[in-house]
């Protein structure tokens, strides 16, 4: 966590800097760690003691990440971030193959019966997919436009991805098409488990990776897709607007909607979805009225000839037909047929301005209606306003009062009536049963709620049953009950998403700060930060609750202020709202508010002046605190500096460390550690461990239902197996991975659309194909994987994870004797690396580049003064070595033969007194030297 932007205060590195800032002399400590575990022969650095700090407490120069986030690098992007979240999350708990997570059906509702009648239109809509770009699905509430489209989704998924997304939960902006655009984008992007920031190795920078619509773009056009959009009707403007760009910026992408009115663009192919045909002697229509009557009464009576008059009277809608088979449960088809037929002659008395099947199927549902007695009546109205369903314990919330004696009774009704269905979880880890609501009876619902002016009241109620759900959500989260909790949260996400829209509108603190922080946990777990940021702005407008409030709350206030704190940090925001919530940060550590340790310790920590003394301190008093929760916390907080300033054992001390003192319950917190500990070991070249972690980290990632998170973690497994000699496992790995992000391994083509997740998996099966003897297919795929990250041109400045990608890229070329097609290359590794790194110092990444650009001028210059200072200064600042093409001993060997051992050794002896603190300066002093004198091309030597 940066101290001084939780402050409010300028971001260090926010104005170059320069290469040359002084720094406190480091102090030294031999590792117990050999150096040949770390991939540099006998040429490791030595390792600085256990934070860098001198042994005043004074910081190091290139300081603790603490103070410079922007220059902390990992094996993951949004990991990053993450693993700080993840320290905040140990206050709050103490705890498949790719081919299954990566399915080609995603959101697809499983068939609770045979769909009946629909078959020739599901024909006709596959031949429209093959013809048309878009197809809507068109027709009035209870038509069956959403069983078709899940039917046809089904059809259709074997030869392509199929994502459908449910609309209906959305609402209109007020602020306007834009805003409700923009929630639609969301709303795919979450199905699709699209994270804003991929966990690559690039660490979060705030002028990259801002725009979720061009990364949903990046996401839709990886591969073939259908994307089924459900329920446009009341967002169709905003709807159109997407889709038209959507499949204007993919060839790739089909789309089909349901909706009551045409999108009216270009693309658009309409098909009128037509109620069921109604025949006496067997039809659609009869056979769906029969089906579900014999459901709910085997014995029932059924003359055809009065079933076809009632399918008829109901226009043959599905939706229509299937409640009134419902009432067969107590009632004969001719009894049915007569009130219902008197009950539709007063609608069509009424409201002639509305559609004629709309006034059917309302008099459908007002029948039903007029059937429940007063406390299902109630029931229906008030549990309308759960968009995602809802479990008996919010409905026993919602509907408290004198009015409804037993909510357990009510609910129960309902579902005998038909007006709610029942969804059992297929996770055992989330035992939870769900009711829904079908969306044209929620409709109703609303009618009902309004007329009555029950609405705020309503959203009082479900405001106290969120709070609540938090506060569980928050104790239980400490207990083995973790995933349990986490797909809770899930499940309810729609649900707490309006209350919390209700509650800010409503300016409700203690809503705000209870449901927010529980929202905002979710939301980084799956990577989703920009939808986390959509609400900073709203969030830091809404005081704290002031009086009594217990632990929990206390800590849920924290925690939404250091995440809010987090993000307006590292992905930019105004410096009012940080300074806002550094405010109320020292306001809760102070104002005598009860919090648990962990985060009272967090609290103070991020109060800090910008003092590195005191927060040297601080840090090591958490590390030796009583409280596991503080300890974790603090080990983790130290483990970043450490790594960031090249403390490459000491951050797996303290990481490992936080790993025993943490438990077994936090699953997500220990997977931000594994993942730490993976990336940590893969940098050193310590593969065996690597796998290790990376396993383990996507385990718990599939456990949590972060599959999109999973997959890459899975690449870096598999090029760690690559590094142990693994080549057939590491294949069986990653393979499986392929389709789910669109990589075709036959395709080696450059000019591609940047996917920055494809550009992990790609660089992965580079690894592969070199280790399997495939020089020409994984050089060429390592190029591809830079077009994927648009290097250099795609971003602004290229980030520490793309200067990664490209120093390996130099790597492979150079260990594969063609090193003279990768000047262009070399001159823009170091165009891009002087400034950044020098701005931001990311001790690792500048001796990756040293690595590159120094065995790049071995093999062009020979044994240049240069090329072997470089060379020899890279082990000196614990260089990258994430992928076996980067290893510096690698590298050492390959050069001997025609360098000269002995020239290389003597390289080494040279700069052996140089340390993580003088080293930096001297490569950047080299790569200076290079810009401006760029090698002259000479026959390589291998």
């Amino acid at each position: 966590m940066n101290t001084a932007l939780l402050r409010g205060e300028p971001l260090p590195g926010s104005r170059p800097t320069g290469p040359n800032r002084d720094g406190h002399p480091a102090v030294v400590d031999h590792s117990a760690t050999t150096n040949s575990d770390a991939g540099y022969g006998d040429h490791q650095p030595s390792t600085l003691r256990e934070f860098p700090y001198s042994t005043d407490g004074s910081a190091t120069g290139r300081g603790a990440a603490l103070t410079e986030p922007s220059t902390w690098s990992g094996p993951t992007t949004a990991g990053r971030l993450s693993q700080l979240t993840a320290a905040a999350s140990y206050a709050v708990s103490s705890r498949g193959e790719a081919a299954e997570v990566v399915g080609a059906a995603i959101g697809l509702r499983a068939a609770p019966n045979p769909l009946l009648g629909r078959e020739a239109d599901i024909d006709a809509l596959e031949g429209l997919l093959h013809g048309s770009r878009v197809t809507t699905v068109l027709g009035p509430g209870g038509t069956g436009k959403t069983r078709v489209a899940n039917e046809l989704g089904a059809r259709v998924a074997h030869e392509r991805t199929v994502a459908l997304v449910e609309l209906a939960s959305l609402r209109a902006d007020p602020a306007g098409d834009a805003e409700t655009r923009a929630e639609i984008e969301a709303a795919i992007a979450g199905t699709l488990g699209v994270g804003e920031f991929s966990r690559d190795s690039n660490i979060l920078r705030a002028n990259r990776n801002r725009d979720l619509g061009r990364r949903l773009r990046e996401a839709l056009s990886s591969r073939p897709m259908l994307l089924i959009l459900d329920n446009c009707e009341h967002l169709v403007d905003a709807v159109a607007e997407l889709v038209a760009d959507l499949v204007g910026s993919s060839d790739q992408l089909t789309v089909l909607a349901t909706s009551r009115a045409p999108l009216q663009i270009t693309a658009e192919t309409v098909y009128p979805l037509p109620p069921l045909t109604i025949d006496a002697h067997g039809s659609p229509a009869t056979e769906l009225f029969t089906a579900r009557a014999r459901a709910v009464r085997p014995s029932v009576r059924l003359d055809p000839e009065a079933v076809a008059r009632l399918c008829r009277t109901l226009d043959g809608l599905p939706l229509a037909i299937e409640l009134a088979a419902a009432r067969t449960r107590t009632m004969s088809v001719e009894e049915i047929e007569s009130r219902l037929d008197h009950r539709f002659a007063l609608l069509r008395s009424g409201d002639r301005s509305s559609p004629e099947r709309h006034r059917t199927l309302h008099a459908v549902i007002e029948w039903s209606w007029n059937l429940l007695d007063g406390e299902q009546r109630t029931a229906l109205r008030r549990l309308c306003r759960f968009p995602a369903g809802f479990t008996l314990a919010a409905a026993e919330v919602v509907l408290a009062g004198d009015e409804i004696a037993d909510a357990a009774t009510a609910v129960d009704g309902l579902v005998g009536q038909s007006l709610l269905t029942v969804l059992e979880s297929d996770d055992s880890e989330y035992d939870g049963t769900r009711y829904r609501m079908l969306e044209t009876v929620r409709e109703f619902g609303e009618e009902q709620l309004v007329a009555t002016g029950e609405s705020d009241r309503v959203m009082d109620r479900m405001a106290c049953w969120a709070r609540e759900f938090a506060i569980d959500a928050m104790r239980r989260y400490h207990t083995e009950d973790q995933v349990s909790v986490v797909l809770g949260v899930a499940a309810e996400v729609d649900n707490l998403s309006a209350v919390l829209r209700y509650a800010v509108d409503g300016r409700d603190s203690a809503t705000s700060h209870a449901v927010y922080p529980v929202l905002a946990l979710l939301w980084v777990m799956r990577g989703h930060h920009l939808e986390l940021m959509s609400w900073t702005s709203r969030i830091a407008a809404i005081p704290l609750r002031t009086g009594p409030i217990g632990v929990e709350e206390a800590d849920l206030q924290m925690f939404g202020q250091l995440i809010l704190g987090l993000h307006l940090m590292y992905l930019g925001g105004g410096t009012r709202e940080l300074v806002r919530a550094r405010a109320r940060i020292r306001r809760l550590v102070r104002d005598g508010v009860e919090l648990s340790p962990a985060f009272r310790f967090l609290g103070e920590t991020a109060a800090l002046r910008v003092d590195s003394r005191k927060l040297a301190r601080k840090l090591n008093d958490g590390v030796y605190s009583e409280d596991a929760r503080t300890r974790v916390a603090a080990l983790l907080l130290r483990a970043n500096a450490r790594e960031n300033s090249g403390d490459v054992h000491g951050s797996i001390r303290d990481a490992v460390r936080a790993l025993e003192s943490g438990g077994q319950n936090d699953l997500w917190g220990t997977a931000m550690v594994c993942q730490h500990l993976g990336g940590m070991y893969g940098q050193s070249a310590r593969y065996g461990r690597s796998v290790e972690y990376y396993r383990r980290t996507a385990e718990l990632f599939i456990k949590l239902q972060a599959y999109e998170e999973s997959i890459e973690i899975r690449s870096y497994l598999a090029v760690s197996l690559v590094g142990i000699g693994q080549i057939d496992q590491a294949r069986k790995e990653l393979v499986p991975l392929l389709s789910g992000v669109g990589v075709d391994p036959a395709d080696l083509r450059t000019t591609v659309q940047p996917n920055h997740r494809r550009a992990t998996v790609t660089s992965g099966l580079a690894e592969i194909e070199l280790a399997e003897g495939d020089i020409d297919t994984g050089l060429a795929r390592y190029l591809q994987s830079l077009a994927l990250l648009a290097w250099p041109t795609g971003t602004a400045a290229p980030g520490p994870g793309d200067l990664m990608t490209a120093s390996a890229v130099i790597d492979a070329h150079v260990l594969h004797g063609r090193a003279d097609s990768m000047a262009e290359l070399v001159d823009q590794l170091v165009e891009s690396a002087v400034p950044k790194l020098g701005q931001y110092w990311d001790l690792p990444q500048i001796g990756a580049v040293a690595t590159a650009v120094g065995s790049y001028l071995l093999a062009i210059e020979g044994g240049s003064g240069r090329a072997v200072e470089l060379f020899a200064l890279a082990p000196k600042v614990f260089a990258r070595q994430d992928y076996p093409s980067m290893r510096w001993q690698r590298h050492l060997e390959f050069h001997q033969p025609a360098v000269g051992a002995e020239r290389l050794a003597a390289a080494v002896r040279a700069v052996a007194h140089f340390n993580r603190r003088t080293a930096p300066p001297r490569i950047m002093e080299l790569l200076n030297e290079v810009a401006a004198s760029p090698p002259e091309p000479v026959p390589p030597h291998r």
